[in-house]
């Protein structure tokens, strides 16, 4: 089962998990799934409900019933940006990542069911300080460290950041 290009297939199932085996217990005793015919359906671009026939197990097996409803929930994907804080990880007390932007932009693909459900508190940019701690060029590549699973397509702007690392010192009287 597959969507066209611009939808997603969010979910396929059946209308049971189970059906009733007629045959010799010979047969049922050693049986641990009934299986549907093939199907094929691909360039989906809405939802389909099909009746799908249980392929035979052989002579003398009967299922009750003979067929299963199949659906399959097809969705539009949508395109999103969410602009998220870059933010230093695990810098030593008195340490700051200071990144030039401050933020990425990131833009993404995602279902329009899921559209409202993807927020920027989903997402997060974090640098670690060994990463930056001995980088003389003074600049990093952004890579996200959380992400929802049900996104595809993710672009980061800018790919990369200049940085400084600020270090406050402190001084008592």
């Amino acid at each position: 089962v597959a969507a066209n290009r611009q939808y997603v297939v969010e979910r396929v199932t059946l209308n049971r998990d189970s059906v009733m085996v007629y045959a010799a217990r010979q047969i049922t005793d050693t049986m641990t799934a009934v299986y549907t015919s093939y199907v094929k359906l691909t360039e989906l671009t809405d939802s389909v409900h099909q009746y799908i026939d249980l392929k035979s197990a052989g002579r003398g097996v009967c299922y009750e019933p003979s067929s299963v409803k199949m659906n399959v929930a097809v969705s539009p994907y949508v395109t999103k940006s969410v602009q998220i804080p870059i933010v230093g990880y695990m810098f030593p007390y008195g340490t700051q990542l200071k990144t030039f932007p401050s933020k990425a932009k990131v833009s993404f693909r995602v279902s329009l069911n899921d559209f409202r459900e993807v927020t920027e508190d989903k997402f997060s940019i974090q640098i670690p300080y060994a990463q930056v701690r001995d980088n003389a060029l003074g600049k990093v590549v952004l890579r996200l460290s959380q992400a929802p699973e049900n996104i595809d397509d993710v672009v980061i702007e800018p790919a990369e950041v200049d940085y400084l690392i600020e270090v406050n010192t402190f001084s008592s009287y």
